[in-house]
């Protein structure tokens, strides 16, 4: 990822210019980063439904925000307020 002055997340103040969503997907890598969060939990969804066994987390600028942990068959749903 390059640090450009579109993809910055913080500005020469440190104040937050752009939140920052990323989805990874255990035994997958990451398959969502991006500034739409609608986007990143449908992509979220869409690999829990597929692959359930998987640990899937939704990151916003680094801290978690959802996270499913796969455990031979059952799952568990954490959301971050």
């Amino acid at each position: 990822m390059s640090d450009s002055g579109d993809s910055a997340v913080n500005n020469q103040a440190g104040e937050n210019k752009m939140a920052i969503f990323r989805v990874i997907v255990g035994g997958v890598g990451s398959v969502y980063e991006g500034n739409n969060y609608m986007q990143a939990s449908c992509k979220f969804d869409r690999y829990l439904k597929t692959h359930k066994s998987a640990g899937i987390i939704l990151l916003h600028n680094g801290k978690i925000k959802r996270e499913h942990v796969g455990n031979g068959g059952e799952s568990t749903e954490r959301i971050e307020a």
